[in-house]
């Protein structure tokens, strides 16, 4: 029994993969809800997420600003850093898991 959230998603595919039985259970109608992160990734994160990742794809970043109140920090990255889209991420990877025999339990409407 695992739950259906980003890290639950990842957990279930790789159970899945090593066979194992995997009921994946979400607290609300669908995955990806509410969205309440940016989806910004590493290049890293995004190879180990693989085909999900690749397909909600939105934009690469160089760098950013980085501001509050009184200051702002202008960083720049070694590599591109990959923005999501979070419920697209979230559907392509419980289709996959679906895929790999991970029995889907949404929340009742």
């Amino acid at each position: 029994m695992v739950g259906a959230g980003f890290s639950g998603l990842m957990f279930a595919m790789a159970l899945a993969r090593a066979d194992a039985n995997v009921d994946l259970y979400e607290e609300h109608e669908r995955v990806g809800f509410p969205e309440h992160c940016t989806g910004l990734v590493s290049l890293a994160t995004v190879r180990l997420i693989g085909r999900p990742a690749e397909r909600s794809r939105l934009a690469a970043y160089e760098g950013f600003i980085i501001s509050g109140p009184r200051h702002a920090v202008r960083l720049r990255t070694s590599e591109p850093v990959i923005k999501l889209d979070r419920v697209r991420l979230e559907q392509e990877m419980l289709d996959e898991a679906v895929r790999e025999g991970v029995r889907y339990r949404p929340a009742p409407r």
